[in-house]
């Protein structure tokens, strides 16, 4: 276990890293004012659709004169009966000139989006490029500590889940119900201590982890440091949203887990005695309740069909418990109870439980690979999204580590468990299958973590079909430079489209652009170059309107950015507009 002690720490680390909170779940399809428009007179609202319902407890639109003076009424509602359209009142009569719309709203699916974009009364003012730089300060995400640790505690919930339902199924499932007869039969009271201390560590760090993200939410979505992410009105704004109450259910039922399991665990002094079958069976439902919270606040409860997305996933986290969390236990709970220089018995005993363990892996890999697949197909929809886009790569990533998963489980079901069993029937049995068995788990444990990591990023990202336009507008991130450079073309359909350009630098600040151009190709229809000039609305964003994109199918925009009087730096961005 020295090795374990050391790579466990890494991994965390690690993925805490790479799932830090990401942005732009949410997209704005159309606004009103239009983006970049003027208008002859002064709107009495500014209206915000997007492609999804979102929350607007932090602060939502705010609009600002040339001067950064505030012009809003700040109150920002949704427009009624539209749970994906946002508005906030202007003061009546605004004056010629730029005004700068900055929003800041939580997607359904609990990630944060914050842009800005400008209109024009009358004519464009002395800065018709708006004050967007100022206002967000050239800052896009937020407190980068508050992100991390929001990444961490999703990680950790991730974790304590899958090792409660896999400490549950193993108890249920695959150890023995007898205790303390002879003729080989396990050390049930010691595996029992061993079980309930991963569970109540489990227990314990799943309760955590919700109420922190709860907490770490509101920072997150103010856009605020670690500092002020206690503040009480942030707090009650947090639970008001649709994250904020499921999460909130989430930590509640998991005390309601933690006392029954107090009572339950009365009934032995000694904390040698396991819980009744009642009791499991109440603190799996639990578990089960919990599962689906967690379903209920990412993508598959802001994905239609919700009433088979949310049971689905929650199918393939208990799956994942079954297995992994299985995994977990046999581990660190089953396999170190057991003596086996003490006799031949606590050989037979354990091939016991490692054969049933065994079986019930493999039920568990078939409902994950069977829901995985419905899941994939839900947000990806498309081979370009799943080859084009971040969350389709991290979703082969994610596949390249459960692939290799699942081959050292068919090697311990087909290899390994056939020869304990052999080794426990002979009498001078050999110990290297077991011995074997060991190391293989050992790595099984390492992979599985790292596929919790992935699965933790992956649930961050904007689902495939979003970010490759399959369901709606055009989203990617291409390098640009030695910074990035967004791309969004929207609707994303044959004829009059948007295609918005935002060049950051390594820090997310705007990067400086004098000029930038897109040329518009179909090769395969022999059609293009069509150039496209951009049009600055703020620094770094650019915007090309027009009729360019004419044909469904596979488009190339090539995006060229004038950085100065002789360099500029050019891009390719493969698109499928939809019919």
């Amino acid at each position: 276990m020295p090795r374990l002690r050391v790579l466990i720490p890494l991994a965390i680390l690690m993925l805490a890293a790479l799932a830090a909170p990401a942005y732009a779940h949410a997209i704005v399809e159309s606004t009103e004012p239009s983006i970049d428009s003027v208008v002859e007179t002064s709107p009495a609202d500014v209206v915000m659709h997007f492609n999804e319902p979102i929350e607007v407890a932090f602060g939502a639109i705010r609009v600002y004169d040339t001067a950064g003076d505030r012009v809003d009424d700040g109150e920002v509602d949704y427009v009624e009966g539209d749970p994906t359209a946002v508005q906030v009142g202007l003061e009546p009569d605004l004056d010629t000139g730029t005004y700068t719309v900055t929003w800041r709203v939580i997607s359904a699916d609990a990630h944060v989006i914050q842009e800005a974009f400008v209109f024009h009364v009358g004519a464009p003012g002395t800065r018709p490029q708006g004050i967007a730089d100022d206002v967000l300060g050239g800052q896009m995400g937020g407190d980068p500590l508050v992100g991390g640790l929001l990444g961490a505690m999703r990680i950790l919930g991730y974790g304590s889940l899958i090792v409660l339902a896999g400490a549950l199924v193993f108890m249920f499932f695959v150890w023995p119900q007898r205790a303390d007869t002879p003729g080989g039969d396990p050390p049930h009271a010691e595996f029992v201590r061993r079980w309930s201390r991963a569970l109540v560590v489990a227990w314990i760090v799943a309760v955590f982890a919700t109420a922190a993200s709860v907490i770490l939410q509101g920072a997150h979505a103010a856009g605020l440091g670690l500092a002020e992410s206690m503040q009480p009105a942030l707090l009650r704004d947090v639970v008001t949203t649709r994250f904020g109450r499921v999460m909130t259910i989430r930590a509640l039922v998991l005390l309601a887990g933690g006392v029954l399991w107090a009572v339950a665990h009365k009934r032995s002094a000694d904390g040698s005695a396991a819980p009744s079958r009642g009791a499991l069976l109440g603190m799996a439902t639990l578990v089960i309740a919990a599962y689906a919270a967690t379903a209920f606040a990412g993508h598959a409860g802001s994905t239609d069909p919700v009433a088979v997305n949310v049971p689905v996933d929650v199918l393939h986290l208990a799956a994942a418990g079954a297995w992994i969390g299985g995994l977990a236990i046999l581990v660190f709970a089953a396999w170190p109870s057991f003596d086996l220089d003490a006799g031949h018995g606590s050989l037979r005993a354990l091939s016991a439980v490692v054969k049933r363990y065994s079986d019930v892996a493999v039920i568990a890999v078939i409902a994950i690979v069977a829901s995985g697949l419905w899941q994939s197909w839900v947000e990806v929809r498309a081979w370009r999204a799943f080859t084009g886009t971040t969350y389709g790569l991290t979703l082969i990533t994610k596949l390249a580590v459960f692939i290799p998963l699942v081959a050292l489980g068919g090697f311990n079901n087909r290899w390994a468990k056939p020869r304990i069993e052999k080794a426990a029937a002979d009498d001078e049995p050999d110990h290297k299958p077991l011995q074997v068995l060991r190391r293989v788990v050992l790595v099984e444990v390492v992979l599985a973590m790292l596929v919790i990591g992935v699965t933790a990023f992956l649930v961050n990202l904007a689902p495939a079909r979003v970010a490759a336009g399959v369901t709606g507008p055009f989203i990617t991130d291409v390098e640009f430079g030695e910074g990035s450079l967004n791309v969004l073309v929207d609707p994303n359909q044959i004829g009059e489209n948007s295609v918005h350009l935002t060049a950051t630098t390594e820090s997310g600040a705007p990067m400086e652009i004098k000029e930038m151009r897109v040329q518009f190709t179909m090769p395969a229809e022999s059609i293009g170059p069509i150039n496209g000039r951009g049009r600055k609305l703020a620094p770094g964003h650019f915007v090309v309107q027009g009729r360019q994109l004419s044909l469904p199918g596979r488009w190339t925009l090539e995006v060229i950015g004038r950085i100065s009087r002789f360099d500029e730096l050019r891009v390719r961005v493969p698109v499928t507009v939809n019919g």
